[in-house]
């Protein structure tokens, strides 16, 4: 997206420190999304980091929530495997809905499989089951938080 000029910035976020961070095994998942970007030759200038000890896609809404009332961006993209993209837009749209913000949501492509054949693949299918689960959790836990 940023190579493409459809991006001025990109985001990664902050998430929640992994065991194998503490012990020194690995780094924290944000270095490794730095180190990946910087291969891919976007500028270290062009990378925001949003949140702190972020852990599900309710965070990552609160973290730009929060960059977007301070930079007041007149749209954001959103960049999300294909499966999770409806639950991604109802959880931006919901949280962000007050602020003068476009939010598009971006598909991207799995490894494996696309949306075309994804029962065919067990990652597929284990990444479909888990969008249905927390796709119904998501409309649950808003209807019971009115």
């Amino acid at each position: 997206m940023y190579h493409a000029g459809k991006s001025q910035r990109l985001a990664v976020f902050k998430t929640e420190e992994h065991p194998t961070v503490s012990m020194g095994i690995r780094p924290p998942d944000h270095e490794l999304e730095y180190a990946v970007l910087e291969k891919l030759q976007v500028p270290a200038d062009a990378v925001i980091t949003l949140g702190d000890g972020v852990s599900s896609t309710w965070d990552e809404v609160e973290a730009t929530r929060a960059w977007c009332l301070e930079h007041k961006p007149s749209a954001i993209a959103i960049v999300t495997e294909v499966f999770s993209t409806r639950r991604v837009r109802y959880a931006y749209e919901t949280r962000l809905r007050d602020l003068p913000v476009e939010i598009h949501v971006v598909a991207v492509p799995a490894i494996g499989y696309t949306s075309a054949d994804w029962w065919l693949d067990e990652r597929g299918l284990i990444a479909f089951q888990n969008e249905v689960v927390k796709w119904g959790y998501y409309r649950i836990e808003r209807l019971t938080a009115r």
